[in-house]
């Protein structure tokens, strides 16, 4: 081999090896963009260090924790699949946890870079919400802690409201409760639920949902369940119950509908499956038991004290709203509950009088 063609086969190895030092470069510059995308606008020199180690390390502590359970269901799977790709897609921001003591369930769950825990249920067999939280509190360390329904699918809306609520004095001063409306969409394919855009998009054919009927519940990660009766989640009442106990204790309620896009994927089971099953008033009977003095009823959105809402040049804000009267007293007073053991007792009389009519026919 001659003098020039050895030159020439070094040159094209250079060429070869800058390329690919290029390419390494390339994505490693790209990994850091994704990970900066969610704080870019957020960050600056004037914020704390507390607030740079939070957020701007990939090492650092999670913003929030989150965390579900579910059962294995042929007609979940998608959603389920959905959901377990869309809240890993959230790291190192989030850490998604699963309660289950299913295998499959487990199994699946952790391939994909879950944490997984052991649940605890209740007599009827559905997880019990307080014993969750309280173990994700003592297992994990976050600015904030999580449980949503296993059908909601966040964008990086979530996380940019966090960063925006750590910030306030609100989160220096007390403790926090925030939730919101969800959207429902009928049939949200993989493709939609695999990136936020796809979301966001399937978001503008769906519906925003009541406001008392809700999925996610962030908090401060000390924020004290313990003190809560063992309402069991996949039954209806423990979210309006949390709110309204949050308005009574003078917790600071956020409604984030305006800020965090929830996605709910509607199946066929539709969007009151809570409600088709059995013990259906199991947590009604139980939060009666626990404070029946409780308007439980009044924890709505409607009802919240503030919200996070988009200001003219598209950056994110708490305001403080004006609560409808109608949302008190969040206690019923003695003659209220007199008024209602009277109706009660109207309607025993009524329903006997029907039975009797119809034995007698």
């Amino acid at each position: 081999m001659n003098r020039n063609t050895l030159m020439i086969n070094l040159f094209k190895q250079k060429r070869i090896l800058i390329f690919f030092i290029f390419i390494g470069i390339f994505k490693i510059l790209l990994e850091q963009i994704q990970v900066t995308e969610l704080t870019k606008y957020y960050i600056d020199k004037k914020f704390s260090p507390v607030h740079r180690s939070l957020f701007g390390s990939r090492k650092s502590t999670p913003v929030l924790v989150l965390f579900t359970t579910w059962t294995a269901t042929k007609d979940k799977y998608l959603c389920h699949n959905n959901t377990v790709k869309n809240w890993k897609s959230l790291s190192p921001f989030v850490t998604p946890v699963l309660f289950s003591d299913e295998e499959f369930v487990r199994g699946e769950a952790e391939s994909k870079g879950w944490r997984v825990l052991p649940v605890k249920q209740s007599s009827i067999g559905l997880p019990i919400l307080k014993y969750m939280y309280m173990e994700i509190q003592k297992s994990f360390s976050s600015s904030f802690v999580a449980y949503s329904n296993s059908d909601i699918l966040f964008t990086d809306s979530i996380v940019k409201t966090l960063m925006m609520v750590s910030q306030s004095n609100l989160s220096k001063t007390n403790e926090l409760l925030l939730t919101g409306r969800r959207i429902n969409v009928v049939n949200v394919t993989a493709i939609e639920a695999s990136s936020f855009k796809g979301i966001l998009k399937a978001s503008e054919r769906g519906e925003l949902y009541a406001g008392d009927a809700l999925d996610y519940f962030i908090t401060t990660s000390w924020y004290p369940w313990k003190d809560a009766p063992d309402l069991v989640v996949g039954r209806p009442g423990f979210d309006n119950w949390i709110v309204a106990n949050a308005r009574l204790m003078n917790f600071s309620v956020i409604d984030t509908t305006e800020t965090i896009i929830a996605v709910h994927q509607t199946t066929e089971a539709g969007n009151k499956e809570a409600h088709q099953q059995h013990n259906v008033s199991y947590n009604i009977e139980l939060q009666e038991k626990f404070n029946e003095r409780l308007r439980y009823n009044l924890g709505v959105t409607s009802c919240m004290k503030y919200k996070t809402v988009y200001s003219k040049n598209s950056s994110l804000k708490l305001r403080k709203t004006s609560i409808n009267p109608s949302c008190f007293p969040i206690l019923l007073t003695d003659s209220m509950i007199e008024m209602a053991k009277k109706i009660n007792r109207l309607r025993k009389e009524q329903e006997q009088s029907r039975n009797k009519t119809q034995t007698v026919k």
